[in-house]
């Protein structure tokens, strides 16, 4: 079975006729809005998380010896879930998050579900 980007980079290089790969960064932030539900008598809340911003989407193309590349900057929103386990004036959470970056280059949207986990300190 072919990933995504096997299939790309073949079919970039079959286009260009000779080997080519292609590779995609981003690099951006966003502002967030959190709705915290009522804390549990164990200490468990639950939050919903949802915010805009940018990111700075880089595409780098190489043919043999060649490199060339450029970058766009494109809107991005996200929503998503989470829960908190407060321990002492700390915090463990971890949520989940819907990504979309608007389309970059003239090709779809970028779209991903990234997982997080982590403390907070000093906050809910």
């Amino acid at each position: 079975m072919c990933r995504k980007n096997d299939k790309f980079n073949a079919d970039l290089s079959a286009f260009v006729g000779a080997p080519t790969t292609a590779k995609v960064k981003q690099l951006g932030g966003t502002a967030n809005v959190v709705y915290h539900f009522k804390r549990s008598s164990g200490g468990v809340a639950g939050y919903l998380i949802s915010g805009i911003g940018v990111y700075n989407v880089k595409l780098a193309i190489t043919s043999g010896n060649t490199t060339a590349d450029s970058s766009e900057t494109k809107f991005v929103w996200n929503f998503g879930a989470g829960l908190s386990y407060a321990v002492g004036g700390a915090a463990l959470f971890f949520e989940a998050r819907y990504v979309d970056v608007a389309k970059s280059f003239g090709t779809a949207k970028t779209t991903f579900i990234p997982f997080t986990a982590g403390v907070r300190f000093g906050g809910k």
